[in-house]
């Protein structure tokens, strides 16, 4: 824990700060609750990366013998009427944020995506969670075995990207998910998947999800899906308005836009033109099917009344 040194806020994101062996996230305690954060970037729920006046904070050291300068550069006059300029002009990479809630306790997780990321943790952009006391809920991201408050993920390819969303809850009952803000993520399809009701919300038109958590629910239960609206599929005959795609041991197909699944035929094949599986759909956004394959190519053929559709995926 770092105590703020002057009798003024002071600002993360302000240059100069000297850092030796910590990890370039801050963390402050906020209404005995929870942690806000913010990155080395200007990413995070610390608003405008400002520590307020007497408020102590938090750091990561990352070895021995950490140390932190806080320069007088930092200073600022007043953290209630202080706002950066920028916010229509954000030039980084797309982000999205999603909140938790029950009444007024909430927590978020921060996702930004690209290239010159990869799945290992980013120093300066991914923030490792730091879990609340009392009632406020828990919310985090699950990425290459960190929990995470700030994830920084690699590109959002043509298949897209799905990222697990860990959940504890702290009292029972009714909490609600809202994807809260994005940025430069117009062009993608950003769904909800609860894995404990085996449901799917477009986040785009219905932002807000709500559902119920007990105590002792398993906490891996939330997949956020990121597809692109518009995609070429390389191995498709006749058409190119669907996404399919697999995550984890389970393939997904999603109609793109208003198109739907009503009526289609889905056959999923191996290598050796074996059908594992086959089903017919009703109107659906997205089709979720389950395939018992390890480290293995497949075959989806999607037959709908004006289009067939196929593609090879790889399950892991």
């Amino acid at each position: 824990m770092v105590a703020n040194p002057f009798p003024c806020p002071i600002d993360w994101d302000q240059g100069g700060w000297t850092k030796t062996n910590i990890d370039g996230t801050i963390y402050v305690w906020k209404d005995g609750s929870n942690y806000i954060t913010r990155n080395s970037n200007g990413l995070g729920s610390l608003p405008n990366g400002i520590v307020p006046v007497g408020q102590g904070f938090f750091v990561r050291t990352m070895a021995a013998s950490p140390s932190l300068t806080i320069p007088k550069l930092a200073r600022v006059q007043s953290s209630a009427a202080y706002s950066k300029p920028g916010g229509e002009t954000y030039e980084g990479p797309p982000y999205a944020v999603f909140q938790v809630g029950k009444e007024e306790q909430t927590d978020e997780v921060w996702l930004t995506f690209s290239d010159e990321f990869t799945d290992d943790y980013e120093e300066g952009w991914d923030a490792v969670k730091r879990f609340g006391d009392g009632n406020a809920p828990q919310l985090y991201a699950h990425n290459n075995n960190y929990d995470l408050s700030i994830a920084a993920i690699s590109e959002i390819g043509n298949d897209g990207k799905v990222i697990q969303f860990n959940f504890e809850a702290r009292v029972p009952g009714e909490h609600s998910i809202l994807l809260k803000e994005q940025k430069y993520l117009d062009e993608f399809d950003i769904l909800l998947e609860d894995l404990n009701l085996n449901n799917i919300q477009d986040m785009n038109s219905a932002p807000e999800y709500s559902f119920n958590a007990l105590l002792n629910d398993n906490p891996d239960r939330f997949l956020i899906h990121f597809n692109p609206k518009i995609l070429g599929i390389e191995d498709t005959e006749l058409s190119s308005d669907l996404i399919i795609y697999s995550w984890n041991k389970d393939v997904y197909i999603k109609a793109v836009g208003d198109k739907s699944l009503l009526n289609a035929k889905i056959q999923i094949f191996d290598i050796y033109g074996r059908r594992l599986d086959f089903r017919k759909t009703d109107n659906s956004l997205m089709v979720k099917i389950p395939v018992n394959v390890s480290n293995s190519y497949l075959i989806v053929k999607v037959v709908r009344e004006s289009s067939i559709v196929v593609k090879k995926v790889f399950v892991q």
